[in-house]
C-alpha cells in the first residue's frame, strides 16, 4: 500500500465550504512556490545578468517591459502582507527607474551602443548597474528567505566573487 503524505493531500485542497452559514475559507496561496516561480523566470532574463556589451538600451528598455508584466501577474496571486510580494514590488519599482532613466536621457529607443557617446554609455551603464544592485538584493532576498537556490550566471550577479588579495 502507498503511503500518504499530509503535505500531498493539504496541497490538493482548494478550499472548504459549508453550505449552512455560509461558511467557506480558501488556503492561502502556496508562497514558497510562488517565489520559486518568480526566481525561476528571473534567472532566465539577461536583464539582471548579461555582459554588458551585450546589452543595448532599446532591448533593456523592452524586456524591462515583459519583466514587470511577469511580476505583476505573479503578484497578483500573492497577498498584500506577504514577503514575496513587497520584494516582487521593489523589484517592479527598480525597473520602472531604470525605464524613467533611459527615457529622461533618452536612450530608451536607441539600437546599440555603438550609436551612443562615451557620455550616454556611461548613463546606461549606470542605469543597468542601479536595476542589477536593486533588483539583485531583491532576488537574493526571496532566495534566501525561500531557501531557494539559483542559476550559476543570477548567482554570480547576486554575490560576486570577492578578490582577498591572497592570490
Amino acid at each position: 500500500m502507498k503511503r500518504i503524505y499530509w503535505n500531498d493531500i493539504s496541497s490538493r485542497f482548494t478550499g472548504i465550504s459549508f453550505p449552512i452559514g455560509g461558511f467557506s475559507w480558501n488556503p492561502p496561496p502556496d508562497e514558497r512556490k510562488i517565489a520559486e516561480e518568480l526566481v525561476t523566470y528571473l534567472e532566465n532574463q539577461g536583464l539582471f545578468y548579461a555582459p554588458f556589451e551585450w546589452e543595448h538600451p532599446k532591448d533593456c528598455y523592452n524586456s524591462a517591459y515583459r519583466v514587470r508584466d511577469e511580476i505583476t501577474a505573479t503578484m497578483r496571486k500573492l497577498r498584500r502582507r506577504m514577503a514575496a510580494f513587497h520584494r516582487s514590488e521593489a523589484i517592479r519599482v527598480a525597473l520602472r527607474e531604470f525605464q524613467r532613466t533611459l527615457r529622461e536621457g533618452e536612450l530608451h529607443e536607441l539600437e546599440s551602443k555603438s550609436s551612443m557617446n562615451n557620455d550616454q554609455i556611461a548613463a546606461f551603464d549606470s542605469a543597468l548597474i542601479r536595476l542589477r544592485r536593486s533588483a539583485g538584493a531583491q532576488i537574493a532576498s526571496l532566495v534566501g528567505i525561500y531557501g531557494l537556490s539559483v542559476y550559476w550566471e543570477l548567482d554570480h550577479w547576486l554575490y560576486p566573487p570577492v578578490d582577498d588579495g591572497a592570490a
